[in-house]
């Protein structure tokens, strides 16, 4: 009667006064040990206090609520890289232009000095033969 008593369920035990309160304790036990062992996975009141969770699905929550924290931040981070590396592109092909267009004119000019000086030149060495 005894062991009965402690793996029994909660029947009249439970609800007398005069009860040992050890065996009305491993009684608990006992019960919270089949609801973990029964759905591990939720978190379940047992005798009004809940149980701990396994430390699998604390760490899935703990990585889930990471997650949902950190994903939008690191969207919002990468929309602002793309956007500063799309501007620092834009500026970089901006100079690039800025730098061709004043080297293609820099080279107008020196081009248009050479052949001046190149038909001066020519004109002084056909008027001293003429």
């Amino acid at each position: 009667m005894e062991a009965t008593q402690k793996t029994g369920s909660l029947t009249s035990q439970g609800t007398q006064g005069n009860e040992d309160p050890c065996n009305f304790m491993i009684q608990i036990e006992i019960l919270a040990k089949w609801a973990q062992l029964v759905e591990p996975k939720t978190k379940e009141e047992v005798t009004g206090q809940a149980k701990e969770m396994p430390e699998e699905q604390m760490l899935l929550l703990e990585t889930k609520g990471l997650a949902e924290t950190y994903l939008p931040l690191k969207n919002t981070i990468d929309n602002g890289v793309r956007e500063a590396l799309k501007k620092s592109d834009r500026a970089s092909k901006k100079e690039r232009i800025k730098t061709l267009w004043a080297t293609h004119k820099r080279r107008e000019r020196i081009a248009r000095i050479i052949l001046r000086l190149w038909r001066q030149e020519n004109n002084r060495s056909t008027s001293s033969h003429a």
